[in-house]
């Protein structure tokens, strides 16, 4: 109803504030109003384990998992990170598609 009253244009441009906003707003009442202390003490130490365990579980492969009686803890395809290099693999592949069927338009006629 905003977008139609104000303009498609404005209209967007005022939900998005709101909603900015109104998150802003939720995130304050829940640091004010919930658990503190225990907000803080785990952003702090999830900060910090990040900080020191990052580089190791960035490059670590698990070579010998499951071999010899060694445990496997199937680490590298749970991790976040392996889910990344499937979209850095993928997204070109969707960047080609979208240029292709797109030849001939401008930018605004294919958005």
């Amino acid at each position: 109803a905003i977008s139609s009253y104000t303009g498609l244009k404005k209209g967007i441009q005022k939900l998005s504030d709101v909603n900015v906003w109104l998150s802003f707003i939720l995130l304050a009442f829940v640091f004010i109003v919930g658990p503190t202390v225990f907000i803080m003490e785990t952003t702090v130490t999830g900060f910090g384990n990040m900080l020191r365990d990052f580089f190791h579980m960035a490059t670590w492969m698990e070579p010998f998992g499951g071999i010899h009686g060694r445990k496997e803890t199937h680490f590298p395809q749970d991790w976040t990170i392996f889910y990344w290099s499937w979209w850095l693999v993928y997204a070109p592949f969707i960047g080609l598609f979208i240029a292709r069927i797109s030849k001939g338009r401008t930018l605004k006629e294919v958005v």
